[in-house]
């Protein structure tokens, strides 16, 4: 009975966690897509605020990120590699890089960052930061987590069941051979009779 529980929540265990594995590293790979198609719409539409020095134009264009909950922070640097706006327009200059990072995407401490050029015409006039917020990754390992254990303790009542099957089936007639034995070699009773139960092997 601990041989079947033990095979089988290993089983399930391994297959729960290379799932998570999969889901972790395929939501990492479906977030940075995201942010760069968003990161290609909000640079394309922040070329004319970069262009003209336009800060107010800028802020507005960021502002609409708003709707994109996973956004946390966002700003748009000069060709210099200082902030020229950011998003959200009271958030403090310390939260954000001091200058233009180098561009792509990356993960670090538990959050999703992405830098990508703001380009017109071939000339490159800023640059756009975007940091995503990992807590959408976190609940979504939480939610497979709790139904790994849940399925792990299924499967362990189900084995459980089988392994009570199978003791009665096998390890019963056995059981009781080992007793008629006992009785025979330790009472020196020999009109003790083991009872066959089946016509199989064991009977």
């Amino acid at each position: 009975m601990a041989m079947l529980l033990l095979t089988s929540g290993a089983a399930v265990a391994l297959t729960t966690l290379s799932y998570c594995a999969y889901e972790y590293f395929t939501f990492r790979r479906a977030t940075a897509a995201q942010i760069a198609t968003l990161g290609e719409v909000i640079g394309s539409n922040s070329t004319a605020a970069l262009a003209f020095s336009n800060v107010e134009d800028a802020e507005q264009i960021l502002a609409g990120l708003r709707a994109e909950r996973s956004i946390v922070a966002a700003a748009l640097y000069t060709p210099a590699g200082k902030v020229f706006a950011r998003y959200p327009a009271s958030l403090p200059p310390e939260q954000l890089p001091p200058t233009a990072l180098p561009d792509g995407p990356r993960y670090t401490r538990g959050r999703f960052e992405s830098t990508q050029p703001v380009v017109r015409e071939g000339k490159r006039l800023g640059t756009l930061y975007l940091h995503s917020d990992a807590s959408a990754l976190y609940e979504r390992m939480r939610l497979f987590l709790v139904m790994g254990l849940g399925v792990i303790a299924a499967s362990f009542a189900l084995a459980y069941l089988v392994a009570r099957f199978l003791q009665e089936q096998i390890s019963q007639p056995v059981l009781a051979l080992e007793s008629t034995a006992r009785a025979i070699s330790e009472r020196h009773d020999y009109s003790v009779r083991a009872i066959k139960q089946s016509g199989d092997e064991l009977g």
